[in-house]
């Protein structure tokens, strides 16, 4: 495997990964989760690169060698496919890709595959005392960060989750709350008027059934643009995280809604019940 710095014509810089065909060491996926098979006839572009600076798959772009052993040489590459990268934003291409431009630089780093898929602290610190080996990364290592990285987001984003539920049904009370009080007078009317308490509390549930509806057509739409531009904005120019909303979130988010509009709407019975005609009918408007 060699390693080098690349620029374009759009003054950004990546890492340039180059392997031999033959490589298994690293999995490439499209945004469909296919693979992507490590290409002699161009470079594979990660996807947040491609989306920044307009590139797509058959197009040719110009890049440059930032290495003093090529004199910073610039070639035309071409691009055969564009991958999802989450943490680090790199081109790859193939080792014999890269010989057509007369470019063969000296390898600077090693994919190792461990039959027992194990690796002892021994066997690291022997390699990271190696001479010729200035650091060494394993993967197993990286994963579990990455796990143990994964597990305190996903705790997180739950607590924002429950504490999100919360808010949301204290509003829809409070909102139920405070129209039941300014029409304490209209619903006294109707007790008058020979309305059950039953037909009374069916107008109020249907009203805030009508307001959860037209609340949850409008959270849809702004909500799906919210949630693209908090992740935009939590994205470095390293990382991608994907923008995914699916049906399956929004109906989730739809009926966890209603839930808490029936939930308040029980929770405001005896409010409606305890509603004192007399004294609703003489208070001052």
């Amino acid at each position: 495997m060699i390693q080098d710095k690349v620029e374009t014509d759009d003054e950004f810089s990546s890492s340039l990964y180059a392997l031999s065909a033959a490589n298994n060491s690293i999995q490439l996926f499209d945004s469909d989760k296919q693979e992507i098979e490590l290409p002699n006839d161009g470079v594979v572009v990660p996807y947040k690169l491609a989306q920044d600076h307009d590139i797509n798959e058959g197009d040719t772009i110009s890049i440059k060698i930032d290495s003093e052993l090529y004199d910073e040489k610039r070639i035309d590459v071409n691009v055969t496919a564009i991958s999802e990268l989450y943490v680090s934003q790199d081109f790859y291409t193939s080792y014999e890709y890269l010989q057509e431009f007369e470019i063969d630089p000296f390898v600077n780093g090693y994919y190792l595959t461990m039959g027992d898929q194990t690796v002892s602290d021994d066997l690291i610190t022997d390699l990271e005392s190696t001479e010729n080996i200035q650091s060494v990364a394993v993967k197993s290592q990286l994963r579990e960060e990455m796990d143990s990285l994964y597990e305190t987001t996903k705790t997180t984003v739950y607590i924002m989750i429950i504490l999100s539920a919360c808010l949301a049904l204290a509003v829809i009370f409070n909102i139920s709350s405070i129209n039941i009080f300014e029409r304490k007078r209209d619903m006294a009317t109707l007790k008058v008027l020979g309305y059950h308490k039953g037909e009374i509390r069916s107008l109020v549930n249907t009203e805030n059934f009508f307001i959860t509806t037209f609340g949850c057509f409008i959270g849809v739409i702004f909500g799906a643009i919210l949630f693209k531009f908090v992740l935009a904005s939590a994205e470095s120019e390293e990382m991608y995280i994907p923008y995914n909303v699916s049906f399956s979130m929004i109906l989730l988010s739809i009926v966890l809604t209603y839930l808490f509009t029936i939930l308040a709407n029980l929770m405001l019975q005896r409010k409606i019940n305890k509603i004192d005609m007399v004294e609703s009918l003489k208070s001052v408007e």
